[in-house]
């Protein structure tokens, strides 16, 4: 499963049926480009980690991830320099990553479409199993004191990093012992697109509260 589709599956609230975490479209697209990251597909360049370096100018034959990868390489063939990850949000297309995950998940039986309720779009989860043991993963990685198998631990890491954007990983259990694990917690806050993700979330709700202040000039006391 990819660390995206991971991340929308413990993302439902079991009794809501809702997609409950928080900033949704920056976790996303932070998801797809870790999961090209994984695959071997893109790495980070740059002093400050943000910049996206092509490694395999083949596609995954994953629509999802395809989608944005076409996109870097649309962006690094108008220019001499390495797309920024600010280039790549700016053409993130959410709304129809967002169909391709819930899709994926659906043919793998894992979830249902239930439609809108009250405008929010509600997803069962069929096979809860899968949840847990995504769950189960991430508590036992918590625990974690000496680095294990790579590929696992770069997943790990990855998803922490996510959950640890805009206090979404406040619903897994066991989430304090990471506090304690000063070794893991270390590579947790050196994840570049974590920092990268809120550092952006920060920004604009910076700018929400400058727009919201210039727009009380008619206020009167």
């Amino acid at each position: 499963m990819l660390l995206s589709e991971k991340l929308f599956l413990i993302g439902i609230d079991d009794k809501s049926m809702k997609f409950s975490l928080k900033s949704d479209k920056y976790l996303f697209f932070g998801a797809v480009i870790m999961d090209l990251i994984l695959k071997e597909m893109i790495i980070l360049e740059g002093k400050k980690n943000n910049e996206i370096q092509i490694i395999d100018e083949n596609l995954t034959e994953i629509n999802l991830l395809d989608l944005t990868l076409n996109n870097i390489k649309k962006i690094k063939a108008t220019s001499k320099e390495f797309p920024s990850l600010s280039e790549i949000y700016d053409t993130f297309q959410y709304e129809k990553i967002r169909n391709m995950i819930v899709s994926r998940l659906e043919l793998m039986g894992i979830i249902k479409y239930l439609g809108k309720k009250n405008l929010s779009r509600r997803y069962q989860i069929l096979i809860m199993e899968e949840k847990k043991q995504v769950l189960n993963d991430l508590q036992e990685g918590i625990g974690y004191t000496v680095e294990r198998d790579q590929s696992n631990f770069k997943d790990l890491i990855s998803l922490l990093s996510l959950l640890n954007v805009n206090a979404n990983n406040k619903s897994i259990v066991g989430w304090r012992k990471l506090k304690k694990n000063k070794w893991l917690k270390n590579y947790v806050k050196k994840e570049p697109i974590g920092n990268w993700l809120k550092k952006q979330i920060k920004k604009e709700k910076h700018e929400m509260l400058i727009e919201d202040w210039n727009g009380d000039d008619d206020f009167i006391v």
